[in-house]
């Protein structure tokens, strides 16, 4: 459906407030103290695992994690901390990815904390407000009841067993943004048929307001789409546009759904889906039909998915360091960044 429209003056206000938190959250970082977190052999950081350097850690703390071919394990965030990553994905020889495996889980007193920048086999719990979980992959992500501010953007959410991928129970508000939802989840029913059970997005109460906007729900697993949900959030106070669908159904009624491409000729759209390319093919349909214009996916909008997953803050790709050197001279090093915006 393509509507041309103003949007309320009031969700737009709740969406400049959460995006001024973000700014909010980038700032602060600047003033804190930075702890390291490094589970290789010989270690070079200043702990092993992420639980221990949340319990050393301060309020307003930055933790850089460290890549690793080993994963971190399960962590509980009681403090307002800003946890960043290496990325998910790397696209060169030689570098590694953050990896987590378990739960990142968000509780009371992590009020404005930020995940940034890790891979690999996770689900995320918010039980907090003003989360920001940002350039993520990982299995899924439940809010739970109750929790202001939270933002989740430019995530690659990738499961075959979870129900919804991004679940919001009540009374929370939220900006979902720019992310990839991916659920080719197989189930056998009751009796004993397989069944495409995938789901993407629930955040149906009503007492939830919920923005939704520039996301790409893949549930393309054509065979067995007749169960598709990829939004269940008919009876919620929502407002979605420019959001791409590749089958599945909208649950409830959509008062506020605006220039969605729901179940398009998947081929005409992307480069190639069956390899998680979601960029534009040229001709796609979902090219300049957004709302005012925009492009409708990932990439649009102002906060384009950045592919790999990588944090934003700059990042080596080359370094250079002689193995030997002397006072006189000391060495030579060469090294070669990127910003990540």
């Amino acid at each position: 459906m393509k509507k041309s429209i103003n949007l309320n003056p009031k969700r737009m206000m709740f969406f400049k407030i959460s995006l001024s938190l973000i700014l909010i959250l980038i700032s602060n970082q600047l003033f804190s103290s930075i702890i390291s977190v490094d589970n290789n052999y010989p270690k070079i950081g200043d702990f092993a695992t992420l639980q221990e350097a949340h319990d050393a850690a301060n309020n307003g703390d930055t933790i850089y994690v460290f890549p690793s071919l080993a994963s971190y394990s399960t962590i509980k965030v009681i403090k307002k901390l800003y946890f960043l990553g290496a990325g998910f994905q790397t696209f060169q020889v030689g570098l590694r990815s953050t990896l987590m495996d378990g739960t990142f889980e968000f509780l009371s007193g992590a009020d404005g904390s930020t995940l940034a920048g890790f891979g690999g086999n996770f689900n995320v719990i918010i039980d907090a407000n003003n989360i920001s979980i940002q350039r993520n992959n990982a299995k899924g992500i439940l809010v739970k009841t109750g929790h202001l501010g939270t933002v989740i953007s430019q995530n690659f959410l990738n499961d075959i067993y979870n129900y919804f991928l991004i679940d919001v129970e009540s009374e929370n508000e939220v900006i979902l943004s720019n992310n990839i939802i991916k659920n080719h989840s197989l189930w056998y029913g009751p009796n004993g048929n397989n069944s495409n059970n995938g789901k993407g997005i629930r955040a149906n109460q009503t007492t939830n307001t919920s923005i939704i906007i520039h996301n790409i729900i893949d549930l393309a697993n054509t065979t067995y789409s007749i169960e598709a949900v990829a939004m269940d959030v008919g009876s919620s106070n929502t407002i979605a546009y420019n959001n791409i669908v590749l089958i599945g159904s909208i649950a409830g009624i959509q008062t506020e759904f605006y220039n969605n491409l729901i179940s398009p000729d998947i081929e005409n759209v992307f480069i190639d889906f069956r390899q998680n390319n979601y960029k534009l093919k040229q001709g796609s349909p979902a090219i300049g039909s957004g709302l005012n214009g925009a492009d409708m996916g990932i990439y649009g909008g102002e906060t384009p998915f950045i592919d790999g997953g990588y944090p934003s803050i700059p990042s080596i790709y080359y370094l250079d360091v002689p193995l030997i050197g002397n006072k006189k001279d000391g060495i030579n090093v060469t090294l070669k960044a990127k910003t990540n915006k």
